[in-house]
């Protein structure tokens, strides 16, 4: 499946596990031989916290490139900026607002890096998130039903 809006794109692939149950740190061993490693410190931010583990800095500094990055490209996410583009910047601005759709394309962008996030909900979920850019790097997240992010680390 493809989300599409304006001009971001995220392709989200998946299957039906067999027991609608398994484990994220199974489906990411499985997938990736990582092993899940929670790093969040500050409620509300786990996404940029997970993000930040993975590219070797601060939550604060991957949220703050997302929102500067959201803030100089608008036209990229028109009509996804709501209730309008400065509240939702305001808001986002905030070190205890989620991270979303939008701030995953932001930061893939602003680090010209391809996101992977696995999602083991009833069904087994790979969610890509491609800059439009060539990539530097690739990293490696996991997301819980409750949308709580995670950071992964190589099985050694």
């Amino acid at each position: 499946m493809i989300v599409s809006s304006s001009n971001v794109r995220i392709t989200i692939t998946g299957h039906f596990s067999k027991k609608n149950t398994l484990m994220l740190d199974t489906f990411v061993k499985d997938k990736w031989n990582r092993r899940i490693v929670d790093v969040s410190v500050m409620p509300g931010s786990c996404q940029f916290e997970a993000i930040g583990d993975q590219l070797g800095i601060s939550g604060v500094a991957v949220r703050n490139s997302a929102v500067t990055y959201i803030k100089n490209n608008k036209d990229r996410y028109d009509g996804l900026l709501l209730p309008t583009p400065d509240a939702y910047l305001f808001k986002m601005s905030q070190n205890t607002t989620w991270g979303d759709h939008i701030t995953l394309d932001a930061i893939a962008n602003a680090h010209e890096t391809n996101i992977f996030v696995a999602a083991a909900f009833q069904v087994e979920t790979i969610i890509e998130v491609k800059p439009v850019s060539e990539t530097v790097n690739t990293i490696y997240v996991g997301a819980y039903p409750e949308n709580h992010y995670v950071s992964t680390a190589p099985i050694n």
